[in-house]
């Protein structure tokens, strides 16, 4: 295959990936980022790669295909920070044990490797964790860090010596070519577009044909804690949100705390190297991108991490908001589409960014023909 020059717009996770995957096809790759440091969706998030939660079909598939990837992009660059931590949805109440029994039985259940345990199994797996009735354990989940892996994987493509990022760079025309604020053209045979949810240079005829939108979340984390639980958490909230719990027995779960309808919220917690947890989060349309978090979202998920973990000593370090897209019709998470600019458009709905990013990135090169 020839080589050929990409620029990739974006600084994040998808677009790092696609870098990568560049590189290591042979071609040359410059990346140009807005900002300085990347601070968006990408460094905001859990740093989860998430299977647990995944629809069936295409969503679980590419889950499974990044999840591959990221090992073997560890195993090259042990700074990205993987650590195969799995996860368990916990279950309070009768009404939730019985949507994860449900799903346990899942056509591809054995394919998630879903084990559904009793309390004594928990406790044993989880000794943090307490007031359950029951978990489904998921072990093929596993946690990176989210702004070391960025870093980490710029590294890696710079060994090749055909990649350079270039940060601080608006992309301000797309024609063929890149043109960044300051006037500078960044010639390629194929330019990628992967800003995330708010995308300036596509069209808003393509964003809408992609029936793309924005959703709010807000997150904390939390001091070192002595023992953290060794696993990921997401408590019964977060059945009523993951397409993989979508069972009939949902339907017979209690009416929400209203706040939880309010924010489309779940609790997800996950642990840190040095015992911190990353806790959140909310799934809120959010047009105008707004500043600040809602309060009462905060103290709901402190109040539900408490009565996980009562024994721990859980105080917020710090918080903050973001966004990130989504699929209005809910269908079809990654979208790989061109543009009238000529452009390839490249991003993941539904928090996939992180999850499948290296599969992501095989799969557009793949449709490129690179």
């Amino acid at each position: 295959m020839a080589l050929k020059r990409l620029v990739v717009v974006g600084g994040g996770i998808i677009g790092t990936a696609i870098a990568v995957e560049a590189v290591d096809r042979g071609h040359r790759v410059v990346q140009l980022e807005r900002d300085e440091v990347p601070r968006a969706a990408s460094v905001r998030n859990f740093g989860l790669i998430w299977v647990c939660g995944r629809a069936g079909g295409r969503e679980l598939e590419l889950a499974l295909s990044g999840r591959g990837r990221w090992i073997e992009l560890a195993r090259r660059a042990p700074a990205i920070g993987l650590r195969p931590i799995g996860a368990l949805v916990v279950a309070r109440t009768p009404a939730e044990l019985d949507v994860l029994a449900a799903a346990h039985e899942r056509d591809d259940a054995q394919e998630r490797r879903f084990a559904l345990l009793t309390p004594d199994e928990t406790d044993r797996l989880a000794p943090q964790l307490s007031g359950l009735v029951g978990a489904l354990h998921s072990p093929l989940d596993a946690a990176v860090e989210p702004a070391a892996a960025l870093g980490a994987l710029r590294d890696l493509a710079s060994e090749s010596g055909r990649y350079r990022f270039l940060p601080g760079r608006t992309v301000v025309h797309v024609d063929g070519a890149a043109v960044d604020h300051h006037g500078e053209r960044h010639e390629a045979d194929l330019v990628v577009v992967c800003s995330g949810g708010s995308p300036e240079l596509v069209p808003a005829s393509v964003v809408e044909d992609a029936r793309l939108s924005r959703l709010r979340l807000q997150m904390m984390e939390t001091r070192p804690l002595a023992s953290p639980p060794p696993t990921a958490v997401a408590n019964g909230d977060a059945l009523r949100y993951y397409p993989a719990f979508e069972l009939p027995e949902r339907e017979r779960l209690p009416l929400p705390d209203p706040i939880v309808t309010r924010l489309n919220l779940q609790l997800l917690i996950v642990p840190r190297p040095d015992g911190r947890l990353t806790i959140g989060d909310t799934h809120v349309d959010d047009p105008a991108a707004e500043v600040g978090s809602d309060e009462e979202a905060d103290e709901y998920l402190l109040r539900r991490t408490r009565e996980l973990l009562p024994a721990a000593s859980i105080s917020v370090r710090r918080r903050w908001t973001g966004s990130y897209v989504r699929r209005r019709d809910g269908r079809d998470v990654v979208v790989i589409e061109p543009t009238r600019s000529g452009a390839l458009l490249v991003t993941a709905a539904g928090g996939m960014g992180l999850t499948a990013a290296p599969a992501i990135a095989a799969e557009a090169l793949d449709k490129a023909e690179l």
